[in-house]
Protein backbone atom coordinates (compact mmCIF):
# COMPACT_ATOMS: atom_id res chain seq x y z
CA UNK A 1 0.00 0.00 0.00
CA UNK A 2 1.44 3.23 -1.05
CA UNK A 3 0.27 7.20 -0.49
CA UNK A 4 -1.27 7.51 -4.12
CA UNK A 5 -4.75 5.10 -2.96
CA UNK A 6 -4.78 6.99 -0.12
CA UNK A 7 -4.66 10.64 -1.80
CA UNK A 8 -7.27 9.84 -4.66
CA UNK A 9 -9.65 7.73 -1.61
CA UNK A 10 -8.91 11.07 0.43
CA UNK A 11 -9.48 13.60 -2.83
CA UNK A 12 -13.25 12.09 -3.18
CA UNK A 13 -13.86 13.21 -0.17
CA UNK A 14 -14.43 16.85 -1.20
CA UNK A 15 -17.80 17.44 -0.59
CA UNK A 16 -17.24 16.25 2.91
CA UNK A 17 -16.65 19.12 5.68
CA UNK A 18 -13.37 19.72 6.53
CA UNK A 19 -14.38 18.03 9.95
CA UNK A 20 -15.18 14.93 8.36
CA UNK A 21 -12.49 14.59 5.85
CA UNK A 22 -9.97 14.90 8.90
CA UNK A 23 -12.14 12.18 11.08
CA UNK A 24 -12.00 9.57 7.52
CA UNK A 25 -7.82 10.31 7.34
CA UNK A 26 -8.10 9.65 11.42
CA UNK A 27 -9.64 6.36 10.74
CA UNK A 28 -6.91 5.29 7.87
CA UNK A 29 -4.37 6.81 9.67
CA UNK A 30 -5.14 4.69 13.01
CA UNK A 31 -5.47 1.78 10.66
CA UNK A 32 -2.26 1.76 9.11
CA UNK A 33 -0.27 2.48 11.93
CA UNK A 34 -2.03 -0.30 12.75
CA UNK A 35 -0.81 -2.29 9.74
CA UNK A 36 2.38 -0.64 10.77
CA UNK A 37 2.99 -2.26 14.33
CA UNK A 38 1.68 -5.62 12.94
CA UNK A 39 4.06 -6.01 10.15
CA UNK A 40 1.52 -6.06 7.30
CA UNK A 41 2.60 -3.24 5.87
CA UNK A 42 6.49 -1.91 6.07
CA UNK A 43 6.15 2.06 6.13
CA UNK A 44 3.00 3.51 6.81
CA UNK A 45 1.63 5.78 3.93
CA UNK A 46 0.07 8.54 6.22
CA UNK A 47 3.45 9.56 6.92
CA UNK A 48 3.81 11.31 3.53
CA UNK A 49 0.20 12.62 3.71
CA UNK A 50 -0.61 16.25 5.08
CA UNK A 51 -3.16 16.68 7.78
CA UNK A 52 -6.63 18.21 7.55
CA UNK A 53 -6.52 21.69 8.53
CA UNK A 54 -10.08 22.90 9.88
CA UNK A 55 -11.15 26.32 10.22
CA UNK A 56 -12.23 27.47 13.86
CA UNK A 57 -15.57 28.79 13.74
CA UNK A 58 -17.56 30.76 16.37
CA UNK A 59 -20.16 28.63 18.05
CA UNK A 60 -23.45 29.75 16.50
CA UNK A 61 -25.44 32.12 18.73
CA UNK A 62 -28.46 31.53 20.75
CA UNK A 63 -31.96 33.27 19.33
CA UNK A 64 -32.55 35.71 21.51
CA UNK A 65 -36.24 34.33 22.08
CA UNK A 66 -34.43 31.68 23.85
CA UNK A 67 -32.18 33.75 25.75
CA UNK A 68 -35.66 35.17 27.24
CA UNK A 69 -37.15 32.31 28.17
CA UNK A 70 -34.39 30.99 29.78
CA UNK A 71 -33.54 33.98 31.55
CA UNK A 72 -37.20 34.20 32.90
CA UNK A 73 -37.29 30.71 34.46
CA UNK A 74 -33.70 31.51 36.06
CA UNK A 75 -34.77 34.69 37.89
CA UNK A 76 -37.35 33.88 38.80
CA UNK A 77 -36.37 30.97 40.84
CA UNK A 78 -33.56 33.18 42.22
CA UNK A 79 -33.80 36.77 43.77
CA UNK A 80 -31.18 39.03 42.77
CA UNK A 81 -29.03 39.63 45.91
CA UNK A 82 -28.12 43.27 44.91
CA UNK A 83 -31.43 44.34 45.26
CA UNK A 84 -32.40 46.03 48.40
CA UNK A 85 -33.90 43.84 51.20
CA UNK A 86 -31.75 41.15 50.48
CA UNK A 87 -29.58 39.49 53.05
CA UNK A 88 -26.69 39.20 51.21
CA UNK A 89 -27.24 42.65 50.69
CA UNK A 90 -27.73 44.51 53.86
CA UNK A 91 -25.28 42.46 55.94
CA UNK A 92 -21.86 43.95 56.20
CA UNK A 93 -20.27 41.43 58.08
CA UNK A 94 -16.07 40.95 57.41
CA UNK A 95 -15.33 37.52 56.83
CA UNK A 96 -11.47 38.19 57.26
CA UNK A 97 -9.78 36.16 59.68
CA UNK A 98 -8.34 38.28 62.93
CA UNK A 99 -4.90 38.55 63.69
CA UNK A 100 -6.03 37.73 68.02
CA UNK A 101 -7.34 34.47 66.31
CA UNK A 102 -5.18 32.20 64.13
CA UNK A 103 -5.98 29.56 61.89
CA UNK A 104 -5.62 26.45 63.90
CA UNK A 105 -4.97 23.03 61.88
CA UNK A 106 -7.48 20.58 63.40
CA UNK A 107 -6.11 17.46 65.12
CA UNK A 108 -7.11 14.34 64.72
CA UNK A 109 -10.76 13.23 64.61
CA UNK A 110 -11.44 17.24 63.89
CA UNK A 111 -10.33 18.61 67.63
CA UNK A 112 -8.19 21.36 67.70
CA UNK A 113 -5.05 21.63 69.12
CA UNK A 114 -4.52 22.71 72.86
CA UNK A 115 -1.72 24.89 72.57
CA UNK A 116 -1.89 27.71 70.83
CA UNK A 117 0.48 28.54 67.57
CA UNK A 118 2.84 30.77 67.31
CA UNK A 119 2.83 34.12 65.56
CA UNK A 120 5.47 35.35 63.19
CA UNK A 121 5.96 39.20 64.02
CA UNK A 122 9.19 40.00 62.22
CA UNK A 123 12.32 37.92 62.78
CA UNK A 124 10.60 37.01 66.22
CA UNK A 125 8.02 34.60 67.52
CA UNK A 126 4.88 35.47 69.75
CA UNK A 127 3.34 33.32 72.02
Amino acid sequence: MTAAPVRAYLAGLAELSPAGRKRKRAAIASFTKWAVRHDLLAANPMDRIDTVKVPKALPRPAAAADVAKVLAVICSRRPRKDLPGHPAASSQIDASPRVSSPIRPRGPFGSRPQEPLPLPLGNALVW
